[in-house]
């Protein structure tokens, strides 16, 4: 078990939850990876960035459709999709950063994908549906609706990949070592709670 400290960070779409990872990585002086990542694991593969950054994106909600799609992709009948091969790049690449030393992620399926060989904490950050819209509005100069089913269909897309790929239902608390409610947008408190289970977990 390494023991590096390595903090996993998923996010409902507009609840701050990069913020607070970048903000917590800068707190702790160590790397913070997220889109970050799908450089490195173009940069590995010589795919396209645009690829790792639309296979998540891309993919329908519903979990039968979600497989078809993948097979849809294939290259042969018994070769791996495009999709389940750009996933296997990118658990390399996510593993590959949290060997080299202590990280926070974000996203990337990364608290799933650690979860026997290294020793992590792993966080949620959530919010309520009128924050994030108001988050989005505002991030993306959007109108109320328009923010709305961004938010609702981004959500969608992203439990939709996760559960594909990984034995677990997106955001279930239990999945996690705490869930963070941030609807009040205080990302500097979000960042004090996951630091102090980082020293009483790692204390020398």
């Amino acid at each position: 078990m390494s023991k590096h400290k390595i903090i996993t960070i998923s996010r409902q779409y507009g609840s701050g939850g990069r913020e607070i990872g970048k903000k917590l990585a800068e707190e702790l002086n160590i790397p913070f990876y997220d889109y970050k990542l799908i450089s490195l694991a173009a940069k590995e593969s010589g795919y396209s960035e645009e690829l790792f950054t639309n296979v998540e994106s891309k993919k329908t909600t519903n979990s039968l459709l979600f497989s078809l799609s993948s097979a849809a992709n294939a290259r042969g009948i018994f070769g791996k999709s495009l999709d389940d091969e750009l996933f296997a790049i990118q658990t390399e690449i996510v593993r590959k950063v949290a060997s080299e030393g202590s990280c926070v992620i974000v996203g990337r399926c990364a608290d799933y994908l650690l979860q026997e060989d290294f020793d992590t904490i792993d966080v949620f950050i959530y919010a309520d549906s009128e924050s994030k819209v108001r988050n989005i509005m505002e991030r993306k100069k959007l109108s109320e609706k328009e923010a709305a089913e961004l938010v609702l269909l981004t959500d969608k897309r992203r439990a939709a990949y996760y559960n594909y790929y990984t034995d677990r239902k997106w955001g279930r608390v239990e999945n996690y070592d705490i869930a963070i409610n941030n609807s009040s947008g205080d990302a500097d408190l979000a960042v004090q709670i996951i630091k102090s289970m980082v020293e009483h977990k790692w204390r020398d």
